[in-house]
């Protein structure tokens, strides 16, 4: 008896569990085959300014001495994270990608959620 096998999924943004068409009622939903990347965090989120070097300035606000040059660093739980999104307010950002984007944090969708994005 031949055994057919199941052909590999692609490994592109539709079959990934990191992305999502139906997240937000945003602009991007009304273009098809576009959703958004859940991987892909807010920058501000996941950084924080961390002081440099000894130079130091007065803080009239604060109304003490702080360091006068900072640089701005992944926090600790998310130093391995690969991309993020910014927009210019810092407010809200989102990858928006077509269903056939592919990248290198692909991760295979459980089969539910596969249904549920060709059904």
């Amino acid at each position: 008896m031949d055994e057919q096998k199941e052909a590999p999924m692609k490994p592109q943004c539709s079959n990934c569990k990191y992305w999502d068409r139906e997240k937000d009622s945003g602009n991007y939903r009304a273009m098809p085959n576009s959703g958004m990347c859940t991987k892909a965090q807010p920058f501000w989120d996941v950084s924080e300014w961390k002081p440099i070097g000894t130079k130091q300035r007065y803080s009239p606000y604060l109304k003490k001495m702080v360091a006068d040059e900072f640089i701005r660093t992944l926090k600790d739980e998310h130093k391995d994270e690969l991309f993020f999104v910014q927009d210019g307010s810092d407010y809200q950002a989102w990858m928006i990608t077509m269903h056939n984007f592919f990248c290198a944090c692909f991760k295979e969708k459980d089969d539910e959620a596969q249904v549920r994005i060709q059904g």
